[in-house]
């Protein structure tokens, strides 16, 4: 770890560390959508009371910015010595073609790092636009944004033209979260202790781990989209519905 992105790189691991409870929290609660609507929206509305505290909020998007901020940078930085790799590449060609002529080398862990920063950069596309409509919109538009439930993210994938994309968007920003917590934790508590996982081969347990997290998420969403026509909503849930999709232009195909 070089001097220039030491600090940039402890801010994403330590911004990072404390969002993963954020994240974790997340994540449980969809894990329950397998078992039934009821219980997996009873465990958000407990949980909400821990990452909707005013300080922790406060706490978290001030890490989330930390972690953008310093996500700009060691991307800056391993842009400039990619390139600089490149160049002594090119200069070198001859030589190393010469000298490795029979030699692969592979990188462990290369795909898990790969898969780590794509999720990431997944993430900071639709956290964002994730975060105005659950959070922001119902802070402005309602006059009680604690209540918004499952039947929300139920009821977008009936009411959305293309349902199966909003599946795919729910799958997605699940698995990216998911991944990136995951890999992201373990080398986020290698930096902090001024070392990197990079070149390491992943464990097999936090890969069957991801496995799992993966296959929970793809079924909670498929249950969710399953308790959009089974559940019967109250009428004051009725009543948010329809004034929360006519924000978005939407209108409800379901009473």
């Amino acid at each position: 770890m070089t001097t220039s992105t030491a600090s940039p790189k402890k801010i994403q691991a330590a911004s990072g560390l404390f969002m993963t409870i954020f994240v974790t929290i997340h994540l449980v609660s969809h894990f329950f959508l397998n078992s039934s609507y009821e219980r997996a929206d009873s465990i958000m509305m407990t949980l909400r009371r821990v990452y909707q505290n005013p300080i922790f909020e406060v706490l978290f998007y001030v890490a989330m910015i930390s972690h953008f901020y310093a996500n700009y940078h060691t991307f800056q930085s391993r842009s400039k010595i990619a390139k600089l790799h490149h160049k002594n590449k090119n200069d070198d060609r001859n030589n190393i073609h010469s000298k490795n002529k029979h030699t692969q080398t592979t990188d462990h862990g290369e795909y898990e790092l790969k898969g780590h920063r794509i999720a990431g950069y997944t993430l900071s596309l639709l956290v964002v636009a994730h975060v105005i409509a659950v959070r922001l919109v119902p802070l402005v538009f309602f006059d009680n944004a604690q209540g918004f439930d499952y039947s929300f993210a139920a009821m977008a994938i009936v009411v959305f033209r293309y349902q199966s994309l909003f599946k795919l968007y729910y799958i997605v920003l699940g698995m990216a979260g998911g991944w990136h917590l995951i890999y992201g934790v373990r080398s986020a508590m290698a930096t902090l202790r001024g070392r990197s996982v990079q070149g390491t081969t992943f464990p097999t347990p936090l890969k069957l781990l991801a496995s799992i997290s993966h296959k929970l998420l793809i079924s909670a969403v498929l249950a969710l989209g399953k308790y959009a026509t089974t559940t019967e909503w109250t009428e004051h849930q009725k009543e948010w519905h329809k004034q929360f999709f006519q924000l978005f232009g939407m209108q409800l195909t379901k009473p």
